[in-house]
């Protein structure tokens, strides 16, 4: 009971007790292509069943031709031929003539007797040689084919032997049941629960084959038996039931007798259809509506078209359903396309349109939605049409450029070339590619979206004027940026009230957020809270990127986004985030990954995700990923990397001129200028930063921050405490547990007892947090200060279990991290880290030290302590 049968286990039970019990036939049912034959093979291989002989044959169709008693001569004389000489009624020697192959192994032929009692003979001859045969199995194949002679003679069989001869009979619904009662299994088509712990789309299989095992076993493809399979049962049905079955193919929906009769061309359209039915190529989908059985045979009767056919069928089929209710501007669209009536279809597209902008006002919105698919497809193959008139397609060109997907970027690139775009429509179609390749990450759509503003009125350029306002698309200065915030501006102050409007202030809105312009507040005051969700992320980013997190967390909450990764992070929130950054697949999901790996010394898995950021990010992540470098490059103590990084980090903030986005760069920057011993460079960065960022409404955090860098670069450690402090009051978790770090550092040398007590308070969260090297330079911290963590509590004894430090060791060694990178991540000793290391491999029942990887695949879950 597997394989393809793994759906059919009741089935085979039933039929397994019924041969077993013998008695009464088994009639196994199931219309062509049901698996029937497979079914009787299961049936005689099951431990059961196998031990008995098998006598089995095969009815022919009408068009073969059939000889009396055919199927079950054919079984008999395999069987003879396996057993041998036995001694036999003599009564079976009458079947020399219809076996003449195994002739020497029967009985001499009884004397002539006449054609009645000959036919009874052969009757009793072939009971007394089943009987011989016994236990076994009699297997009529397809018996709705069966002779005459052959029916009278299972009938026979059924009546006399069924106590010792086990007969199976398989054959069509309605047909080939010989009146005989006996245990029936109906083989069914697959449905969708059957189908669907097989195949992925168990929907659209269902839909493209009917759930007929033959066909779901070919998959979406169209067999050849299928074609064998139509025709035989089309076969000697009157023309005009091969009409309706055609017509249904070309319609291609579900239509009543009188629109089949009509596609058709039939007057008698009822008798027509019931023949159809019968064949089983044409089935009832509700009263008085009927459809094609299945994808694959719909496929079979249209493909048998000749080309003038199908054009005349689809033209008969517009005329047919044009006015039905319930029938969609779509369905007539395709039959005006398909049987090259070209007005037509522009003007079922249109009706496409007007249905989709109708549908979406009466959803609260004013326009087709972005990605509309049944808009989409339905213009595309019209755009492609060379007779299509220039006035059409410009105005259709227009309305898909403002409605496709990504996936449309390959026929708008087409259509801007095109000799009959007016230079309007051109620039409408060039606009609509460029904010695609905008979306899409690809800065050469900021170009495009220049070239089309140029030659579009205001109120339609607007789309494209706000995303040459945006910041933080490209390298582009801000001061150009400003400038389109103003022309949008100036739109805005004109444009109609309505859903567009609003997304228009949105959009103009999160543009002066991303500069922390205070009018930007004013602005979002206005953006409804029932904006679109595109509006709430946009908003959310550029919040998040200018410090203002409970803004960005508030629009979060309406349009949940990969901002909420870079949130996260910053406030410890850390169970599952390397996961879910991982499936985000965004620039911000790669960074906070690589902030992860920092977090934990992965030096290796920190370049690696930096690496995966793409140049066409967001200004604000690139700006962040310099600086998650440089603070890399600091802690190998790499200077001339640290350099490298440091320039490119501010030459892009200094470049862009937008110092909203400061945040992550700047302490950075001067962390690493400080260290460098650069410290009036430092001090003229931070004159500059609080320069160019006095207008703006953003919290004093960074500010704060990098003033302590200098001061304590300065020895104020005084100052330099009181500024980290400061900057500690406002910050999320993780952000605060660094400046409480910066700030205990300074005050070890005046305020020894309380800073050593917040550092242990430190290496606690940190570690609970999984930031091991952040806990482990608290740690090194207090060592130099005469400090040991946990030490006043006690040391624990681990016993055989991995301490917290030698937790550590494992995720390093899992690395395959050298002795001295584990001492300059857990700033140890090297000869301390040999000493973990073999306490490790004790512990751990291991040989090397390579083996630990193959151990603990999952490195990062060895580093965290339970909570």
């Amino acid at each position: 009971m597997t394989g393809v049968l793994v759906q059919r286990r009741a089935e085979l039970v039933t039929a397994v007790g019924a041969v077993r019990a013998a008695g009464a036939p088994l009639h196994v049912v199931g219309g062509a292509g049901h698996g029937k034959t497979r079914f009787v093979d299961e049936l005689l291989a099951d431990p059961a069943v196998r031990d008995r002989r098998v006598v089995r044959g095969v009815c022919q169709p009408p068009s073969v031709g059939a000889f009396a008693y055919g199927p079950v001569v054919d079984g008999l004389r395999v069987a003879v031929a396996e057993i041998g000489a036995v001694r036999l009624n003599p009564v079976v020697g009458v079947l020399r003539a219809v076996l003449p192959e195994v002739a020497e192994l029967l009985p001499p032929m009884p004397d002539c007797v006449d054609e009645a009692t000959a036919r009874h003979l052969v009757f009793r001859a072939v009971r007394e040689l089943l009987v011989a045969l016994a236990p076994v199995v009699l297997v009529v194949e397809d018996a709705h084919w069966a002779d005459e002679d052959t029916r009278a003679l299972l009938r026979f069989l059924t009546s006399t032997v069924a106590d010792r001869v086990a007969v199976v009979l398989t054959y069509r619904p309605g047909c080939g049941s010989l009146g005989v009662p006996g245990t029936r299994v109906d083989l069914a088509p697959f449905t969708r629960e059957e189908l669907d712990p097989l195949v992925p789309d168990a929907d659209a299989l269902l839909a493209h084959t009917g759930g007929v095992p033959y066909l779901v076993a070919a998959g979406f493809s169209v067999p050849v038996a299928a074609y064998d399979d139509v025709a035989t049962r089309l076969d000697g049905v009157c023309a005009d039931a091969r009409a309706v079955v055609v017509a249904a193919a070309v319609v291609d929906v579900p239509v009543s007798t009188q629109v089949l009769a009509r596609i058709g061309g039939v007057s008698g359209g009822r008798d027509a259809v019931v023949a159809a039915l019968r064949t089983g190529v044409l089935v009832e989908h509700a009263p008085d509506a009927f459809r094609v059985a299945n994808g694959v045979f719909r496929r079979v009767v249209y493909d048998e078209l000749t080309g003038p056919e199908r054009v005349e069928s689809h033209r008969r089929a517009l005329r047919a359903l044009r006015g039905m209710p319930g029938v969609s501007p779509r369905v007539l669209a395709e039959h005006a396309r398909l049987g090259g009536r070209l007005g037509e279809w522009v003007e079922q597209v249109e009706a496409v349109i007007a249905a989709a902008r109708d549908s979406a006002v009466g959803a609260g919105g004013s326009t087709v939605a972005t990605g509309d698919s049944a808009v989409v497809e339905a213009i595309e193959p019209l755009l492609a049409e060379p007779a299509l008139p220039a006035a059409d397609l410009c105005r259709l060109a227009v309305r898909y450029a403002g409605v496709v997907g990504a996936e449309g970027l390959p026929v708008l690139t087409k259509l801007v070339g095109d000799a009959r775009l007016t230079e309007s429509a051109r620039a409408e179609v060039r606009l609509g590619r460029g904010l695609l390749l905008v979306r899409a990450g690809v800065y050469e759509g900021v170009g495009e979206v220049r070239r089309a503003v140029a030659g579009l009125r205001p109120e339609v350029a607007a789309r494209g004027m706000v995303v040459l306002a945006a910041p933080t698309l490209g390298s582009r200065s801000l001061e150009e940026n400003l400038e389109w915030m103003d022309r949008s501006e100036r739109v805005l102050a004109r444009y109609p009230e309505g859903p567009g409007r609003t997304t228009l202030l949105a959009a103009v809105a999160t543009n002066r957020l991303h500069t922390a312009d205070p009018v930007a507040w004013d602005m979002l005051a206005m953006v409804p809270a029932q904006a679109d969700a595109a509006d709430h992320r946009a908003i959310a980013e550029a919040a998040c990127w200018i410090g203002h997190r409970d803004l960005a967390r508030a629009h979060l909450r309406r349009a949940p986004g990969p901002t909420a990764l870079v949130l996260d992070f910053h406030s410890g929130h850390w169970s599952g985030l390397a996961a879910r950054a991982a499936s985000s697949r965004s620039a911000e999901g790669a960074l906070v990954l690589a902030w992860l790996a920092l977090a934990t010394g992965d030096w290796e898995g920190a370049e690696q995700n930096l690496a995966a950021i793409s140049a066409d990010a967001i200004v604000p992540v690139l700006l962040a990923a310099h600086a998650t470098a440089i603070r890399m490059w600091l802690h190998r103590d790499r200077s001339e990397e640290v350099d490298d990084a440091v320039k490119l980090g501010l030459g892009l903030l200094r470049d862009k001129g937008n110092w909203a986005w400061a945040g992550e760069i700047l302490p950075a920057a001067v962390t690493a200028l400080c260290r460098l011993g650069r410290l009036d460079d430092a001090r003229g960065l931070v004159a500059e930063l609080l320069r160019c960022t006095a207008s703006m409404n953003l919290p004093s955090t960074v500010a704060d921050e990098c003033r302590g860098l200098v001061a304590e670069a300065e020895g104020d450690v005084e100052t330099a405490a009181a500024h980290y402090l400061l900057a500690r009051q406002d910050s999320p978790r993780y952000t605060a547990a660094r400046h409480a770090e910066s700030a205990a550092r300074c005050r070890l040398r005046t305020h020894r007892t309380a800073a050593t007590a917040d550092l242990l308070t430190l290496v606690d969260t940190l570690e609970h947090l999984g930031a091991t090297l952040d806990a482990n330079r608290c740690r090194h911290l207090l060592r130099d200060n005469g400090s040991i963590p946990h030490l006043r509590r006690g040391r624990r004894s681990y016993g055989d279990q991995l301490s917290p430090r030698e937790r550590d060791v494992v995720r390093l060694l899992a690395q395959h991290r050298s002795n001295q990178d584990i001492a300059d991540v857990l700033f140890l000793s090297r000869r301390t880290v040999e000493q973990h290391v073999a306490n490790v491999l004790r512990k751990l029942h291991l040989d090397s030290r390579h083996e630990v990887a193959r151990a603990f695949p999952d490195t990062l879950a060895v580093s965290r302590p339970s909570a």
